[in-house]
């Protein structure tokens, strides 16, 4: 990810996990994060414990202030232990 050379704002990874029949969010990671704000390429990564009743997540990408980010590739991974 990337943020456009003359951007004032910045952008954030993030992962949601829902659980229960309403799917109710259970927990949010990268919300907190600090801004990605350099203007070239780098791998960020955003990991998170899923919760043992989580029925659904949901990960991207948001964006603050005047900005245009750039995603090249995203991957999943998934390990159990």
């Amino acid at each position: 990810m990337k943020v456009e050379p003359g951007s004032d704002g910045g952008g954030f990874l993030w992962l949601r996990m829902d659980h229960g029949p309403d799917d109710t969010a259970a927990s949010k990671t990268g919300w907190d994060a600090p801004a990605i704000r350099d203007t070239a390429w780098h791998t960020y990564t955003v990991t998170a414990e899923v919760p043992a009743d989580a029925t659904w997540y949901v990960f991207g990408v948001r964006l603050t202030g005047r900005a245009a980010l750039w995603v090249d590739r995203s991957e999943e991974h998934t390990f159990e232990l």
